[in-house]
């Protein structure tokens, strides 16, 4: 008996094919030109709230996740946002959902910011993402080449810098929401040390 032969394939098939290899190598090269290229894992996702101590409550009470360490004015010094001097006041609270960090911040003031942006667009909710790096400006160099851009950025403490990336859209419009990424040196945790608020899990 002759052995079985598998048909050959249409050419509907082989196009098929070709196609799923086409998208395959455009998702990887997309992949390759992603934030995650130059800084890994996302450590933190920041929420932008109209009342910092009533979210923390309920992140605590309703999501399990504390203790929250918080600082009702966080020392932020060189700041600049689109290349302007200012001396903002705001309100942020740091908490840990198993690796990842959770950030809270309130707005105390009208200073020219992303978040004002974000909130003037009408955004409400997830407001940035960020990365941690011990190679801050090598890693910043690397993303300012690939055509990443800028907006605000100061320091927290010693050593504790920090920028924000804003992406355009088609054309010339920003979105100022959810494509904000932050550049951490990840030197913020002795700011908050000794300012645990006792409320969620321990």
């Amino acid at each position: 008996m002759r052995p079985r032969q598998w048909p050959h394939p249409s050419r509907r098939l082989l196009r098929k094919l070709l196609r799923m290899r086409d998208e395959h190598e455009s998702n990887n090269k997309k992949k390759e030109n992603s934030m995650s290229r130059f800084f890994g894992e996302i450590r933190q996702v920041a929420y932008l709230v109209p009342d910092i101590e009533a979210a923390m409550d309920h992140w605590a009470t309703t999501l399990g996740v504390g203790p929250w360490f918080y600082n009702p004015k966080v020392p932020i010094v060189n700041y600049t946002y689109r290349g302007q001097r200012y001396e903002p006041h705001n309100s942020v609270a740091l908490a840990n959902a198993g690796s990842l960090q959770i950030e809270l911040v309130q707005t105390r003031d009208e200073v020219p910011s992303m978040y004002r942006d974000f909130l003037l667009a009408g955004y409400s909710g997830v407001q940035h993402f960020a990365y941690w790096t011990e190679t801050f400006d090598a890693d910043l160099a690397r993303a300012e080449a690939a055509g990443f851009e800028v907006c605000m950025g100061g320091e927290v403490g010693e050593n504790g810098r920090f920028v924000y990336f804003e992406q355009r859209a088609s054309g010339d419009s920003m979105l100022p929401g959810t494509v904000i990424v932050t550049l951490l040196t990840g030197a913020f945790a002795p700011l908050f040390a000794n300012q645990k608020l006792c409320t969620g899990p321990n």
